[in-house]
């Protein structure tokens, strides 16, 4: 399965969170492993707790999701594995989340915590405010997307990176603001 079957927004935000897209794209195409889909118990709000398989991590999510680990093998490749769950709602709007590793551990992924950071204002970021979440560095950022916007949150978690993205459609920004505060809380690290 490639990554394009997966998500390609998904695993495009994997390269965009991590600023290093040209160097991901030269590395060539990870190897996905799907380990569950359409996976979760909805409770009487309509959402379910997803916990990933590998990434050591769980979120609430509005819907039923998928489940995936992406392995970069190739040595050009700033990321060796990105443990990821995505949903997709009926109207456009994606949740992702995804742990990172990188090659070169805490530094690399310090490196690429400064590099959003020092983000803000130029594309795709519109805005970028420094925060803490679950005891951790973390950055919380706004983002202009094709035909939408992008809610994006960014943990600094030593050796890795954390993400949570939330894209919606301009149409859909007063369901997307309604489901953003329980997804982006919702978070818990093992």
């Amino acid at each position: 399965m490639t990554c394009m079957q997966i998500s390609k927004r998904g695993l495009l935000c994997f390269a965009m969170v991590v600023s290093m897209t040209a160097a991901v794209a030269q590395a060539g195409k990870p190897t996905v492993v799907v380990h569950r889909d359409d996976a979760g118990e909805l409770d009487a709000d309509g959402w379910t707790k997803a916990t990933s398989t590998n990434g050591k991590y769980s979120v609430e999510l509005p819907m039923k999701f998928k489940d995936f680990t992406a392995t970069h093998e190739d040595p050009k490749s700033p990321i060796t594995e990105a443990y990821g769950l995505s949903a997709r709602m009926m109207q456009p709007i994606r949740f992702t989340t995804s742990r990172l590793h990188f090659r070169g551990g805490k530094e690399m992924a310090r490196k690429q915590f400064e590099q959003i950071k020092a983000a803000a204002g130029k594309a795709p970021y519109k805005t970028i405010k420094p925060m803490r979440m679950n005891d951790f560095e973390a950055i919380e950022a706004e983002l202009e997307i094709k035909k939408g916007r992008a809610l994006q949150r960014t943990v600094l978690l030593d050796d890795d990176l954390f993400t949570m993205i939330m894209e919606f459609a301009k149409t859909e920004e007063a369901a997307a603001m309604r489901l953003a505060p329980r997804f982006f809380k919702s978070v818990t690290f093992e």
